[in-house]
């Protein structure tokens, strides 16, 4: 015998369709939602990124950052990722070096405003880093990064963002 495919369009036929279709999306949803975030961040990503309370606080009171959704009441903040996981860093005063890689990134002493910039991140060389390392590409002489507080556990993470549009 030859195998036939036929479409039943009665509705007892739909009903019993329905919920295996819709387990079948959930199913494929998961999928797609885990294959996009876990285990995906990688050097370069633009990511958001909910500061950790007692940092966004210092951002939130000095006007680095705006009120906002995360835990903290701040904003998250968009930064690229230039350091993952595994990555050995080199903070300095002029740079941060990530596996060789130097990214102009000076140590700024006093803010817009004057005050001295707080920075919990110290120089030095963080071999086989736990965390994400975070730099302000757009503007790296006064971007308020990784330079300061170093890098961002994964659950801080709130999304990769790609771009639609490059002007």
């Amino acid at each position: 015998p030859q195998t036939k495919f036929n479409f039943n369009i009665k509705p007892s036929a739909l009903k019993n369709l329905y919920p295996f279709l819709g387990a079948l999306l959930l199913v494929l949803l998961l999928f797609i939602l885990l294959k996009a975030f876990h285990n995906q961040i990688k050097h370069c990503d633009v990511v958001a990124v909910c500061l950790p309370s007692h940092i966004a606080k210092v951002g939130l009171s000095r006007g680095y950052l705006t009120k906002g959704r995360c835990p903290s009441g701040a904003i998250p903040v968009l930064k690229k990722v230039i350091a993952t996981p595994g990555d050995t860093v080199k903070l300095t005063n002029q740079a941060i070096i990530v596996n060789g890689w130097h990214y102009f990134a000076p140590y700024q002493k006093t803010d817009h405003n004057g005050h001295t910039v707080k920075k919990w991140a110290h120089n030095g060389v963080y071999q086989y880093t736990h965390g994400y390392w975070l730099y302000g590409d757009h503007s790296p002489l006064l971007s308020w990064d990784s330079r300061y507080y170093a890098g961002v556990s994964t659950s801080a993470i709130q999304g990769i963002y790609k771009p639609l549009f490059i002007f």
